[in-house]
């Protein structure tokens, strides 16, 4: 019996692949409730610093990373999936973040969405962005690598 099509195209993919993009995804995705929580509880200006650039700096330089391996594997072919897959997650935190942060004598705020799509448009940039520079170091360093093999 054959699977359907979805199935089996997500057991086609990489193991390395699926890992990584894995890893990738809590990465970029675990520096908005991590700065949203110091913010709730009215942490210091210092706190909310140090954990944005912690968390940022983890999400920038995973990003990097991904696209390193995906161009050092030449698997340009993934990078448009996967910065779609990134740009989801983040979309849905951020709206989530949005969302909990509406306060409750206006639960129906109309404003909730359009900022956190915008949110997502000016996160999305950032990702694409260090995607393709990631790529561009893995095919550099794959380039480099080749005349010595």
């Amino acid at each position: 019996m054959d699977l359907p099509p979805r199935q089996s195209l997500f057991r086609r993919l990489p193991s390395w692949l699926k890992w990584r993009c894995a890893l990738w995804l809590a990465a970029i995705v675990a520096w908005i409730p991590a700065v949203y929580g110091v913010l709730s509880h009215h942490g210091s200006t210092l706190a909310v610093a140090l954990i944005s650039g912690v968390f940022g700096g983890t999400a920038l330089l995973g990003t990097v990373l991904f696209g390193v391996s995906m161009g050092y594997r030449r698997q340009w072919g993934y990078l448009g999936w996967s910065f779609l897959l990134g740009v989801a997650a983040i979309g849905l935190v951020i709206f989530m973040s949005f969302e909990s942060a509406v306060p409750a004598n206006s639960p129906d705020d109309p404003g909730v969405g359009l900022g956190a799509m915008l949110a997502t448009v000016m996160v999305a940039i950032v990702v694409a962005g260090f995607l393709w520079f990631g790529e561009g170091v893995g095919s550099l360093v794959r380039r480099l690598k080749a005349p010595n093999e």
